[in-house]
């Protein structure tokens, strides 16, 4: 006993004194009670201002949706993806007849693009693998680098060249006017075309 006596005497002495010799504490029950409940609520408050900001039809913003990420998480089609399913599903352009070596070369390597991705996808028979996933990622590139490389005046003359090919693989793409958004669709069953991946994002409005 008088060993652990001995021993918690010298941590207690240890202890370095109060400046003012007092052995008052710190901070007293009263003032950690009054900080936790101003930081309450600030906490309360700032989620509230924070809500606020992400309701946007308190706080709408205007224009089409080219200022955020390219992916989200949500229920309904904004409106870029309800403008995209309108292209995708509105009246087929016909193929210029003046197209330049470069209109023809690019479609043609879009196609190639989308016909190699989408085998990938359709290929139920063969197990994933880091090649498989490789192969349709390149594919996938392939395809939307020959829209991007396309000049935007030529860009509608050069997809009605790609439609054509692609009809028989059950796919369309379509630039969106409005927003200059290009979208990938996918033929149904009830012969319209649903949504695909954006091939290329339209410009950020500026106000």
């Amino acid at each position: 006993m008088a060993d652990r006596k001995d021993s918690a005497d010298a941590v207690e002495s240890q202890k370095a004194p109060l400046l003012d010799g007092s052995s008052r504490d710190l901070v007293t029950a009263d003032d950690m009670q009054n900080y936790q409940s101003q930081i309450g609520q600030y906490q309360i408050h700032n989620s509230a201002s924070l809500e606020r900001m992400l309701d946007f039809d308190e706080v709408p913003i205007p224009g089409y949706d080219n200022c955020g990420p390219d992916h989200k998480m949500a229920l309904e089609f904004n409106d870029n993806e309800k403008a995209g399913i309108d292209a995708l599903n509105g009246p087929r352009k016909d193929v210029p007849q003046n197209l330049s070596p470069q209109q023809k070369e690019l479609a043609q390597s879009a196609v190639e693009g989308a016909k190699n991705f989408k085998e990938t996808l359709d290929d139920k028979e063969s197990p994933f693998s880091i090649e498989r996933f490789e192969k349709g990622d390149k594919a996938y590139e392939q395809l939307q680098e020959s829209i991007r490389k396309l000049p935007d005046r030529e860009k509608d003359g050069a997809i009605a060249l790609m439609n054509k090919d692609l009809d028989a693989l059950g796919m369309r793409i379509e630039r969106v006017p409005q927003t200059n958004d290009v979208y990938l669709g996918y033929k149904t069953e009830k012969g319209d075309y649903e949504l695909g991946p954006r091939l290329q994002k339209g410009e950020c409005p500026s106000s």
